[in-house]
């Protein structure tokens, strides 16, 4: 993904994209300790897949009782019970993905289940084995930034990975609310480029803008209601769509959307449209072992091919660019080099979509 600022030249380069990591996780079953009040009900769904506030110390006079109503999550659970509990489970998630030898820890006796022992990550990290205990199970007060990054040394995480970790511990917040409002560079952006279909969504993939060739090519987005706007839900509920794929390639491209989804939530904790569109996503089986991995990352660049009813076939570029500061994403499609792509682009930005049939964009 590119980012784009204010008066720089864009150079949107096109790594491969790769399936994220997966990893099985056990929910921890936790009695509540006698005193500590808890206010989730049971048969919400909580915002980030993780357990009601449930189990664990409560820092130092704060409980769930005592956080103010205003600061509390969408479904009632206490922000900071939610993201410990989110934190620990990230934690065994990454944990468990990891091989001994990957770290140089040599082990000659088999284990029960695959990944590092705590004592190996307490040992990796510098830190007692004890307190990597209360972190799994949401009992520990917030890691310090330092603890975060020798915990995402010694798990080997990626930048995107280290920073969803400093987020979850509270030390890279961000605005409530995810921001919607297109700034008019980015309008004159997709002006400069009307030759190509061009999309502006969110951070959390709702579609914000769109150029008439980008409904010409892959369908008109107007067909959708506001909510259902969104490419997560074109995805997992299965829309008609003119893009031609191998499974391994939509198992791909589906994998880094959950994952860059994650980074979202984690990002904008207290958007209010963030638990609905993770509960109508969760009806999908493959999003929810997705989900279920824990993986975070981002949208990469790649080749798309379009299977044009009138057109016929399109090889595109698809650049996924970013404006800074706001998450939003800019999805920019560009004939391959040797193909045909460029006269059917023409053909459809004279037609528009008066002769298309009725498909998703994406």
């Amino acid at each position: 993904m590119t980012t784009i600022r204010p008066g720089v030249s864009i150079s949107a380069t096109r790594p491969a994209i790769s399936r994220c990591g997966a990893s099985t996780l056990t929910a921890n079953v936790r009695s509540r300790p006698s005193g500590v009040a808890c206010v989730a009900d049971s048969s919400e769904t909580p915002a980030f897949d993780a357990m009601p506030c449930s189990g664990g110390t409560v820092p130092s006079a704060i409980s769930c009782r005592t956080v103010a109503a205003a600061d509390r999550t969408a479904s009632g659970r206490c922000p900071m019970m939610v993201r410990m509990n989110e934190l620990g489970d990230a934690l065994r998630g990454w944990r468990g993905r990891l091989a001994p030898d990957e770290v140089g820890l040599a082990h000659h006796t088999p284990r029960r289940v695959s990944g590092l022992r705590r004592i190996e990550l307490a040992s990796l990290a510098g830190i007692s084995v004890e307190y990597v205990i209360q972190l799994e199970q949401g009992r520990a007060r917030t890691p310090s930034a330092q603890v975060c990054s020798a915990l995402a040394r010694a798990l080997r995480l990626s930048g995107d990975e280290h920073a969803h970790l400093l987020r979850l511990a509270g030390h890279a917040t961000g605005p409530d609310h995810i921001p919607r409002l297109i700034p008019d560079s980015v309008r004159r952006l997709a002006d400069q480029l009307a030759g190509n279909p061009i999309a502006v969504f969110d951070a959390a993939w709702h579609l914000l803008h769109w150029n008439p060739l980008f409904a010409a090519t892959f369908g008109d987005p107007t067909r959708f209601g506001a909510d259902s706007r969104n490419a997560a839900v074109w995805q997992f509920e299965d829309e008609p769509t003119r893009l031609r794929h191998t499974e391994a390639e939509r198992d791909a491209f589906e994998a880094s959307l959950v994952a860059d989804l994650r980074v979202t939530a984690g990002r904008y904790p207290h958007d209010p449209e963030i638990p609905a569109l993770l509960a109508r996503l969760r009806r999908s089986p493959r999003f929810r072992r997705l989900w279920e991995t824990r993986s975070v990352g981002s949208i990469q660049s790649g080749i798309k091919i379009v299977d044009h009813p009138a057109a016929g076939e399109i090889p595109l570029d698809s650049d996924v660019l970013t404006a800074e500061g706001s998450g939003l994403r800019i999805l920019v499609y560009s004939p391959r080099p040797g193909t045909a792509a460029r006269s059917r682009l023409d053909l459809l930005a004279a037609i528009g979509t008066q002769t298309l049939n009725p498909s998703r964009p994406s």
